[in-house]
């Protein structure tokens, strides 16, 4: 059974990762400039280019009932790849449930922060100068490092009314500072996510500051979450509004407050001390309801042996994780310098490719999807994955070709059967004049799936290749 969920949650993590990276090839290509004029409710309003910056363009949907009479609430959102329309396409049910705009920046991704603070920028002037919006009611969202530049936004714009920071807490590095930070905010992460760990520390964080926060975990790796849940984190923020004003007359709050409550008693993808957690979260944020149900809840999951245990026990896990996460960053870094000793064999260092085999067996190993420790060992495969992809492209920056090489073999000992892996190590070997080594992780694809490794090869960021290459293809 735990050999069966660990190959479904590497497929989940690198069907995640093709997507990533083909996205990340279709967001370089710019669309054709046709800048619509006119305004189309009920459907997703592509490639709008700023008035005040031609450079600078987004995707925006507006709801079907939109009417300029009224003031609209919005969700800003960023995404890391700059897949401007992928939000839009999965929240637009909720936008046309609540009546809400969303609106997504292409020029907005993963690096310089004074490029996507450009992008928000202009962005945010456009949408205001072709569309009504309500300045109580405009929020951020983001995925990963869009997640963190939401918090950024928030900080810096006191017009920003909440945050919904999906996969990545916690504004970047120098430029947020946790402790002035008071915006309500949700977190969205999945008890299989890299960041897990980082989302259950910065909720601590603003607990101890009195900020509003609840945190959503639900099944998952690093990724978009599903409507279903990102829904909670809509109702949260909007009723939160109307609580501030109605407090315990709040429809809005109930309707969450029965959303969020079913979920927790239905969810698999949470211990009772995780939902222990939430369910006071509830009573921290809104002290002024009936709280009968929440507080009969709590006494639940209280009078349950051993949770006192659980709870010492869910701690010591989180602790080991991250020391374990450190543990491998150095670990990373010291196999990395390696390659930049002249003379100096990596083979012969203390982590060389062959302990990186051992330790990664010895976690995966450990990964099972129904217990705490099981889904820590797994959120250390997603973060071992990301410090690996990381660098990957430092090393491509110094043209280091055992390092990439070498870097890349990581991959294939996280997820030894992947295709995706596979065919790019492939590619790799082929750009570095290895054509036989190019061929042997060729023939291990095409024996394991040659029907995916086939509908991999006609990706359209591979064009070129084939005339290249044309080994590859045989």
């Amino acid at each position: 059974m735990k050999a069966q969920q660990f190959k479904r949650l590497g497929t989940l993590i690198i069907l995640c990762q093709v997507c990533l990276l083909i996205f990340t090839f279709v967001a370089t290509c710019k669309p054709k400039k046709e800048n619509p004029t006119e305004i189309t409710p009920g459907s997703i309003m592509d490639s709008i280019y700023c008035k005040n910056d031609k450079e600078q363009y987004y995707a925006v949907y507006i709801p079907s009932s939109y009417d300029d009479s009224e003031s609209w609430p919005i969700i800003y959102f960023f995404e890391p790849a700059a897949r401007a329309k992928l939000p839009l396409r999965l929240y637009k049910d909720l936008a046309e449930k609540y009546g809400l705009l969303l609106a997504c920046s292409y020029n907005s991704r993963n690096g310089p922060i004074v490029i996507n603070e450009k992008a928000y920028q202009n962005m945010s002037e456009d949408v205001n100068i072709r569309l009504k919006l309500d300045a109580k009611r405009q929020f951020t969202s983001g995925f990963s490092g869009g997640g963190r530049f939401s918090q950024l936004v928030a900080q810096n714009d006191s017009s920003i009314t909440g945050v919904i920071a999906v996969a990545g807490p916690r504004g970047d590095g120098a430029l947020f500072d946790a402790q002035t930070y008071a915006t309500p905010y949700v977190g969205i992460v999945g008890n299989q996510d890299m960041n897990y760990l980082e989302h259950t520390r910065f909720q601590q964080t603003l607990d101890e500051l009195g900020v509003k926060n609840e945190l959503i975990i639900y099944h998952a790796a690093h990724q978009w979450p599903p409507k279903e849940i990102y829904d909670q984190a809509i109702q949260w923020h909007l009723g939160l509004l109307e609580y501030n004003i109605k407090k315990n007359q709040s429809t809005k709050l109930n309707s969450y407050m029965n959303l969020r409550t079913q979920y927790l008693d239905t969810t698999q993808a949470m211990s009772n001390v995780e939902k222990q957690k939430s369910y006071q979260a509830i009573l921290k944020n809104f002290k002024d309801i009936n709280n009968s149900i929440i507080n009969e809840k709590i006494l639940a999951i209280e009078s349950e042996k051993k949770l006192d245990k659980a709870i010492k026990q869910e701690e010591k896990i989180l602790q080991n994780e991250e020391e374990e996460q450190i543990a491998l960053v150095k670990a990373l870094n010291e196999f990395r310098s390696y390659f930049f000793r002249p003379g100096f064999d990596p083979d012969s260092g203390q982590y060389s490719l062959r302990w990186w085999k051992s330790e990664i067996g010895q976690i995966s190993n450990k990964v099972s999807l129904d217990n705490s420790k099981g889904l820590s060992a797994a959120r250390l495969i997603d973060f071992l994955r990301g410090q690996v992809h990381n660098q990957v492209q430092g090393a491509k920056a110094f043209n280091n070709v055992e390092l990439i090489l070498s870097m890349h073999e990581l991959n294939l000992y996280l997820y030894p059967n992947s295709i995706w892996f596979l065919w790019n190590q492939a590619i790799y070997c082929a750009q570095y004049n290895q054509k036989d080594k190019a061929i042997s992780y060729l023939k291990k694809a095409k024996k394991i799936n040659d029907e995916l490794l086939l509908k991999i090869q006609q990706y359209p960021m591979f064009n070129g290749l084939r005339d290249q290459y044309t080994y590859l293809y045989e």
